[in-house]
């Protein structure tokens, strides 16, 4: 009997680390990083012979969970004319962090009204850079920590 209790404190011992650390490999990220996220709509028409893309430049700030944002739109209208440009700051937007689809990966969601898709973020290089990826949409980046 007195085995059976000690096998049984084990096992329960074993569970509860691995619980934790399941808990910790989940953890959010904290501090901020600096972030490029090309969302290339180059490809796609979006009214009669202007085709468009844009790129972002990040901050995101993990413990305020803010985004700050400088977003440039290219529009290319019909050749042979040249590609117009409009640049953009956006926020500080609030966002929501999720634990995300694959293992080490987030899903953070800005503010609607901010304009910025939602989108994957993967840690990678032991928590010194994220990889990027909007979700519902074409773009990908990677964030390198300040």
């Amino acid at each position: 009997m007195r085995s059976l209790l000690k096998n049984l404190i084990k096992l329960l011992c074993i569970f509860v680390l691995l619980h934790i650390s399941q808990a910790a490999a989940n953890k959010f990220p904290t501090g901020s990083c600096g972030a490029l996220m090309d969302i290339s709509h180059k490809n796609i028409q979006t009214s009669e012979g202007i085709k468009q893309g844009y790129s972002a430049l990040m901050f995101i700030d993990f413990d305020t969970l803010t985004i700050q944002a400088r977003a440039t739109v290219v529009s290319y209208h019909n050749m042979p004319s040249l590609p117009s440009y409009q640049s953009n700051t956006i926020g500080p937007a609030p966002f929501v962090i999720e634990i995300g689809p694959v293992p080490n990966s987030f899903v953070i969601t800005p503010q609607q009204s901010s304009g910025l898709p939602t989108f994957a973020a993967m840690s990678v290089n032991s928590g010194l850079s994220f990889l990027l990826q909007a979700q519902n949409d074409r773009g990908s980046g990677v964030c390198q920590r300040n």
